[in-house]
């Protein structure tokens, strides 16, 4: 698309390095294994400490990263408005007692008319249940394109009243955008993971993979192998992604009783200062 390439070629043949960048050979596989970069430290790699097992982790691309990751809470957020915006309507139903989990679990795996008809309501309020139960389903449909998770949202804002759609979409397009100006601690933005890749992705770094280094095709052998390298992240990137990735898991969170513990000390030292 540009110039600019955090990735390199990889002279055929040559010892796997951290950074090197790995694709699946199947086209089928999942978008957490389609493309992944390893993280196992060179060390390990030439004095064998990694035993023939490779960290890896997956870089998403931007429609994937966004649509699964970025927009995940938000999807959540949207279909329990849904749903909360849904129930007084429901007073009068057979499932007004209907606890909003279950209601939102339902409606996120059914078809909009077979719930309706299971709920036995008519006119109006049977269209408001469909309209709401389609876009429950498909705000909850984690496997969904970027274009139907946008749209979805931008339903779902409509529906609820939060905002017309023009207002919302110019709201969603800036925290998408925010992805890439402030990208969340767990992820860093690549324009290009190979020579040939250079659409945009996201280094996720809180999924893993596992892979066999014996699985790896490093040349043009014509034996069949899960994955072959297809580029490296050039060193300043590659330092960049390990140093992010130890960030990720260095933080440890406390649990509020430790938390409450730590004040009550800090209280007793305030009130002997007098």
């Amino acid at each position: 698309m540009h110039n600019f390439s955090e990735a390199e070629s990889v002279r055929v043949g040559t010892s796997l390095q951290q950074g090197d960048v790995i694709e699946a050979t199947d086209g089928e596989a999942p978008i957490w294994q389609r493309y992944l970069i390893v993280i196992t430290a060179d060390c390990d790699l030439a004095h064998n400490k990694h035993n023939g097992r490779l960290t890896c982790v997956p870089a998403l691309t931007v429609e994937d990263y966004i649509a699964r990751v970025h927009l995940a809470k938000r999807r959540e957020l949207a279909a329990d408005a849904l749903i909360g915006e849904l129930q007084p309507h429901l007073a009068n139903t057979s499932v007004a007692n209907v606890p909003a989990a279950r209601l939102r679990e339902w409606m996120a795996s059914e078809e909009p008319s077979e719930v309706v008809e299971d709920m036995g309501v008519t006119g109006e309020l049977a269209e408001r249940v469909y309209v709401t139960g389609s876009t429950v389903r498909d705000v909850s449909d984690t496997e969904s394109s970027l274009a139907r998770a946008t749209d979805a949202l931008l339903r779902g804002a409509v529906l609820t009243g939060s905002k017309d759609r023009s207002a919302a979409a110019r709201e969603l397009s800036g925290y998408i955008k925010n992805a890439f100006k402030s990208t969340p601690g767990d992820a860093l933005f690549l324009s290009a993971i190979a020579p040939s890749l250079d659409g945009g992705f996201f280094a996720y770094l809180r999924h893993h993979e596992t892979v066999w280094a014996t699985d790896i095709a490093l040349g043009v052998e014509r034996v069949a192998y899960k994955y072959r390298r297809i580029g490296r992240l050039k060193e300043r990137y590659s330092l960049a992604l390990v140093h992010k990735f130890a960030g990720v898991f260095m933080s440890i969170g406390l649990p509020a009783e430790y938390e409450g513990s730590r004040d009550v000390y800090a209280e007793v030292l305030r009130e002997g200062i007098k």
